[in-house]
């Protein structure tokens, strides 16, 4: 298998010129080797960049056929440009899904797991429509109370008043 890119070591003034020239990598001429060439496989692509004299050299993620980079060894503004614009083409990494993504704890604030996010657990809403049947009957009570005791002589209502 071919390397696909290499380690490229800082260098502020290659960097800089690489970071004004990763906005043309896309309009270099793209090639595609059909046959094994040195250490690079069939398949392999290439861009045609044009050097700083005029000259076009071959460029990928890993090599360059300029004079910087085959006497000199140094990674050159254009390995480097290529290098920062695969970067910028990787999709970003996904989020990965937390445990109350995939287990949704009840509404309330109990614990319990539920189906959805937002519900509230069996329990809790047993206890919630408990709370408000016993609410409705308290108040239907008070307000038959009130209505019957109006009418009734107050030792009935309460007969230790007297």
């Amino acid at each position: 298998m071919a390397v696909q890119s290499i380690a490229v070591p800082p260098d502020p003034a290659r960097d800089a010129r690489a970071a004004v020239l990763v906005d043309q990598v896309p309009t270099w001429p793209r090639h595609t080797l059909k046959v094994a060439w040195g250490s690079f496989e069939a398949g392999t692509t290439f861009r045609r960049a044009t050097g700083s004299r005029g000259a076009r050299y071959l460029v990928n993620a890993v090599a360059r056929e300029c004079p910087d980079y085959q006497q000199a060894g140094n990674i050159c503004k254009h390995v480097r440009a290529v290098v920062l614009f695969e970067q910028r083409q990787q999709p970003a990494p996904k989020k990965r899904a937390s445990y109350a993504d995939l287990f949704a704890a009840c509404a309330v604030g109990c614990g319990e797991l539920v189906e959805r996010k937002g519900e509230a657990c069996y329990r809790c809403t047993s206890e919630q429509v408990h709370r408000a049947d016993r609410a409705a009957r308290l108040e239907h009570f008070r307000q038959e109370g009130a209505r019957i005791g109006a009418s009734l002589p107050p030792f009935v209502l309460n007969p230790l008043a007297e």
